[in-house]
């Protein structure tokens, strides 16, 4: 969250216009649109929106740093456990899947040796 000088929260939107889009302009994240301004012109656009910040974070916590749910729900502020889940709980890899995995690339490899398994 981002505040005003007067200790309030700014609101996306001017978040967005006055910072976020800019931004995007200055380092040439943008893409023509297929809206047209009122001279018909169409419209650039950026090619992410400010919330994808949050999502590119959370999913970097995730795989990156291996950061487990309830600290992940701490770090992006949701009030329950079942939000971070849902959204980002296809993001982490189920150990006993890779266990298995290994164990079986482990049995081809010997494989490979002409030795049996």
């Amino acid at each position: 969250m981002f505040s005003t000088s007067s200790g309030h929260v700014q609101s996306y939107s001017n978040i967005s216009s006055r910072i976020f889009r800019p931004a995007m302009i200055a380092v040439g994240l943008t893409r023509l649109s297929n809206r047209r301004d009122k001279n018909g012109q169409r419209v650039t656009t950026t090619a992410f929106v400010p919330y994808a910040l949050r999502h590119f974070y959370a999913s970097y916590l995730i795989q990156e740093r291996d950061k487990n749910p309830k600290q992940v729900q701490r770090l992006m502020g949701h009030e329950n456990i079942e939000l971070t889940l849902q959204v980002y709980g296809h993001l982490w890899r189920d150990r006993q899947d890779d266990a298995l995995l290994a164990e079986s690339l482990g049995e081809f490899l010997k494989l490979g040796d002409g030795r049996s398994p």
